[in-house]
């Protein structure tokens, strides 16, 4: 297949539209009474059509920005300087209004004349003798309207969709307002030019209308192979500018934050600053992006992962209250919810307490729902243990808009009562459904069961269940051995489950998850969520559109990766731990150890983290001894930030980042990222609109020295 290069398709572009503007021409002579100042330059078409009386001799002499039809009237009136343009430099006119904020003229002035529009043709409706043209620009629609006989009727309607028109005329009242539109209650009449700027294909990969609501929205690579016509579509267009609302709604929150009311005097003001995107790799949990350096061959710049570091050398910088709109790039295996580069909003303080650090993500959430003008939730939000989130939701970002559905470590009170399973599984966990009624047993039988194969996806054999009856004593359904088994000694293992409940109401439904701990939380998650939003209903209606916020901390501060063989910092190397755990750990339990971090979390998405940092040298060299870091590699990857930390006398600081591509597609209601995106990447790390990536000239190649001049 023919790979064409984007220089090469703009030329294959111009070419065509060349070919479109001698069919406008011949269109214009046989219908329309001819062209007037038609120019290519660079692709772009300009076209005057004026009325038939224009003779051929004016039209050829024509090489002033003048209006179509207004010769006559120019030729009566004083002479002035005007602007010659050629063909190589067209004239553009000047819109006087922009077609969203068109309004009604006052009571006292029915009409406006002369006024002037520029944008793409919507659409065109024509109904009897009257023809209606609905012109876009970015700020919304409105209509034009010429009556039979007008002059510029037969020109209207002759206008394709997506052509880029400048029209002027008259604005005045609808007589039949469409209130859908803040500019439907005024239209543009007496139409006195159309200039077409430019035009477009006759068929378009899809339609892009913001006049009727699409049937079915396009398939996306095919919206992402044609991106620049996508963006024209309402959806991307409110999509982009909620994200413009939302930044600039951030950005002065932390602008304006130390002049809040009640703001200690102590707290220094924010400073925008930007870090390097040019550095160097360092372990942040994913593979980074390298760029080769011509000027030292055989070394290599990576992309950052985050401005980590860098915001910390800030805080030794004496900077105390930093934030940033950063770029970041990571080479890991892409869902709908990242891309290889995204956006975080990222924010360092120094001398602050976790407390603080927190204080801020909250004003900042509050700040981003009142950008998509929604209620902010109500401060303080919720906290919860990373330990109570596992265990209770089996997820350490759990969906807090159904607050129900609360599994239990019910391990001591069913375990040795003769029933195998419970026995022999390291852990048992049980949920319990309060509506559980409605959830027939077939759902929860492996392996066709639709609840069960939940459970069983998520790495458990399978799903064992039963139920509260008996007003709440007994159970019923389920395997017999285990009711058996619980019910023996006068029921005593029943009585300590239902007590571990919480004494369940009658016909609750229990769910049992009997493996690792590990595996059972993902189980719980999973389960859970499927029932909240396929069995249950919790997220229908208003439900859906709910604001459950929720920090979760405590995190353990390293987790063991099976693959390396040891422990890996959970969140990063630098992540302070809880003192108290740090004072008695060892290498045995360090993965009992607690960190200073913290998660905020939004309908079960993680939209923000971070931590209170370590700040002495002493306290990062065992962070990172405890990681297996020799003290050479400490020095070649870290020297300069042991350096900052032992010679130069770093504050306490902390800090956190937002996810700035999931806040706003949470705002937006958009399932995916890629939808507040401009210009976003495939699951395939790819960008098809662009062609990238791509291969690399070899000549590059060569001065970078990846390749030899005999290759």
């Amino acid at each position: 297949m023919l790979v064409r290069t984007p220089l090469a398709r703009a030329h294959a572009c111009i070419s065509k539209t060349r070919a479109v503007r001698e069919k406008l021409r011949a269109r214009g002579s046989s219908h329309i009474g001819g062209l007037h100042n038609v120019g290519v330059h660079g692709g772009l078409v300009g076209a005057r059509f004026v009325p038939p009386s224009a003779t051929t001799s004016s039209t050829a002499s024509a090489t002033t920005a003048t209006s179509a039809g207004d010769s006559d009237a120019n030729a009566q009136q004083p002479a002035k300087q005007t602007m010659t343009r050629t063909a190589d430099a067209p004239a553009w006119p000047q819109r006087s209004l922009l077609c969203g904020l068109a309004r009604p003229p006052s009571d006292e002035q029915t009409t406006a004349a002369d006024v002037q529009v520029c944008g793409w043709v919507d659409r065109v409706r024509k109904f009897g003798g009257i023809t209606f043209v609905d012109v876009r620009d970015g700020t919304g629609l409105l209509q034009v309207v010429a009556e039979e006989g007008e002059t510029w009727h037969e020109r209207l309607s002759t206008l394709g969709r997506e052509w880029v028109v400048h029209v002027s005329g008259t604005l005045r009242a609808r007589k039949d307002p469409n209130p859908a539109l803040p500019s439907g209650y005024c239209e543009l009449a007496d139409v006195s030019s159309v200039t077409v700027l430019n035009l477009s294909k006759e068929k378009l990969p899809f339609p892009v209308t913001h006049s009727e609501k699409e049937t079915e929205e396009p398939r996306e690579e095919l919206r992402l192979r044609h991106r620049p016509l996508d963006l024209r579509r309402p959806e991307m267009a409110r999509n982009l500018r909620l994200r413009h609302d939302i930044l600039r709604r951030l950005r002065g929150t932390l602008d304006t934050y130390h002049e809040r009311d009640g703001c200690e005097a102590g707290v220094a003001p924010f400073v925008e600053v930007e870090t390097p995107t040019l550095t160097r790799a360092t372990p942040e949990g994913a593979r980074d992006y390298l760029v080769p350096s011509r000027v030292s061959p055989g070394s290599w710049f990576a992309l950052p992962q985050s401005p980590q570091l860098f915001k910390q050398m800030l805080m030794v910088g004496g900077m105390e209250r930093y934030y940033q709109v950063a770029r970041c790039y990571r080479d890991e295996d892409l869902r709908s919810d990242r891309q290889p580069e995204f956006t975080q909003l990222d924010v360092e303080l120094s001398f602050a307490t976790q407390d603080d650090v927190m204080d801020v993500g909250e004003a900042l959430l509050c700040a981003t729902f009142e950008a998509a003008g929604r209620e902010a939730p109500p401060r303080p939000f919720a906290r919860m243990t990373f330990e109570q989130a596992m265990e209770r939701y089996g997820s350490d970002k759990p969906d807090m808009r159904y607050t129900g559905l609360v599994s239990y470590d019910v391990t001591a009170a069913v375990k040795g009562r003769g029933f195998k399973l419970f026995d022999e599984s390291k852990e048992v966990r049980c949920m319990v459904v309060e509506e559980g009624k409605s959830i027939s047993n077939s759902k929860l039988k492996a392996p066709k069961g639709a609840v069960a194969a939940e459970a069983v996806a998520a790495g458990a054999g399978g799903l064992l269940f039963t139920r509260v009856c008996g007003g709440g004593e007994a159970l019923e359904q389920g395997p017999a051995p285990a009711r058996e088994a619980l019910e023996a000694d006068d029921g005593a293992g029943l009585k300590a489950l239902l007590s571990a409940l919480g004494s369940p109401a009658d016909g609750s439904l229990l769910l049992f998850f009997c493996g690792p701990p590990a595996q059972n939380s993902k189980c719980v998650d999973r389960v859970r969520r499927y029932l909240a939003s396929s069995e249950l209903g919790l997220l229908d209606g208003d439900a859906a559109s709910e604001a459950a916020v929720l920090w979760v901390t405590d995190f353990p501060l390293v987790e063991y990766d099976e693959e390396l063989g040891r422990s890996v910092a959970l969140h990063h190397p630098f992540t302070c731990p809880n003192m108290d755990d740090w004072a008695t750990k060892s290498s045995a339990n360090l993965e009992d150890v607690r960190s200073q971090a913290y998660d905020l979390v939004l309908n079960g998405v993680e939209v923000g983290g971070g931590s209170i940092r370590i700040h002495r040298e002493e306290m990062q060299r065992e962070m990172l001894a405890a990681l297996g870091f020799t003290d050479a590699e400490m020095e070649e990857q870290f020297g300069f930030l042991l350096e900052s930390l032992r010679d130069y006398g770093a504050p306490p600081h902390g800090g956190l980042a937002m996810g700035v591509d999931r806040l706003v597609a949470i705002m937006g209601g958009c399932d995916s990222i890629r939808s507040v995106i401009a210009f976003p990447k495939t699951a395939q790390a790819s960008d098809i609109f662009v062609g990238a990536p791509g291969p690399a000239d070899p000549k590059q190649l060569t001065e970078l020295k990846l390749i030899s001049k005999h290759e």
